[in-house]
């Protein structure tokens, strides 16, 4: 018993200090940054202006995610969160600026 309660200790240990490691480092906050540190590309206007009413752009950055997914999560915003969606034009422009700057291949 012992010994199985050392070793799980052990992997959570690793195992968190694996995450440590792994986070991404973002720069400091810059005041004078109108775009909190988004990508310059086209799409990056209308993704500000449709994603801070409710959250920063941090929890944007931090995320590589595919396609799908980000398109996933537009809809669940959409469906449960209250997101006016945007005409379909911007709605695009949205998701392949997301994929662009924050997709799964985009390096940290």
């Amino acid at each position: 018993m012992r010994r199985t309660v050392l070793v799980l200790g052990l992997l959570a240990l690793v195992t968190g200090a694996g995450w440590g490691l792994s986070a991404p480092a973002f720069a400091a906050y810059d005041p004078d940054d109108e775009w909190q540190g988004l990508p310059e590309g086209e799409g990056r206007e209308e993704l500000y202006y449709n994603c801070i009413a409710c959250h920063s752009t941090a929890i944007i950055q931090q995320q590589r995610l595919n396609r799908r997914v980000w398109n996933d999560i537009l809809v669940w915003m959409k469906d449960d969160m209250g997101w006016p969606e945007p005409p379909e034009e911007e709605y695009d422009l949205i998701l392949d600026y997301l994929v662009e700057h924050f997709g799964q291949d985009v390096p940290r």
